[in-house]
């Protein structure tokens, strides 16, 4: 059976709190431990976090950590993911990441905004932590009237194993 992927989203380390951090890092260690792999955008910040937190889970194996980078080569880069898709698309980048299968956001500024739109858009389900950011601006809340269902507010693990284990059951 083909794992399932939590796509994760948000700041890069210049908009990162450590709260963020926190957040990501949880989100990517329960992701592995419940079966799913870990995509992020590649960057520092959230991104990076999430893959410490999955290289953390107990059951996590090589290739459990996916990247999709903007960047167009691994010059200078130290990228913590297992798999790094070097796509040299810059922003554009975000298209791909918002065909991610399940999506959280966390934090985040205009970048983890276009993430979140564009996954609307493609009837990705999306998750969001409260707190700041465009992410705990839009918790709870439908982008537009195109779907009759809302961005889930996540508030703690609890709520994010919830969420998880509810996609599991559907897919």
């Amino acid at each position: 059976m083909k794992k399932p992927i939590l796509t994760i989203i948000g700041p890069n380390k210049s908009l990162c709190k450590p709260v963020h951090r926190k957040q990501a890092e949880m989100a990517g260690e329960l992701a592995i431990e419940l079966g799913f792999r870990v995509m992020t955008g590649g960057e520092k910040g959230v991104m990076e976090a999430a893959f410490i937190g999955a290289k953390r889970a107990k059951n996590y194996q090589s290739g459990d950590t996916i990247a999709i980078s903007p960047k167009e080569s691994s010059a200078g880069d130290d990228c913590l993911a297992d798999i790094v898709i070097y796509t040299g698309l810059g922003h554009a980048r975000n298209y791909v990441m918002a065909h991610g299968q399940i999506i959280l956001a966390i934090g985040g500024g205009t970048g983890t905004l276009s993430e979140m739109a564009m996954a609307w858009s493609k009837c990705r389900p999306i998750m969001a932590f409260s707190g700041d950011g465009w992410a705990g601006k839009v918790a709870g809340m439908r982008l537009d009237e195109r779907r009759k269902d809302k961005v889930v507010r996540i508030r703690s693990r609890r709520d994010l194993s919830k969420q998880l284990k509810l996609f599991l059951r559907k897919a």
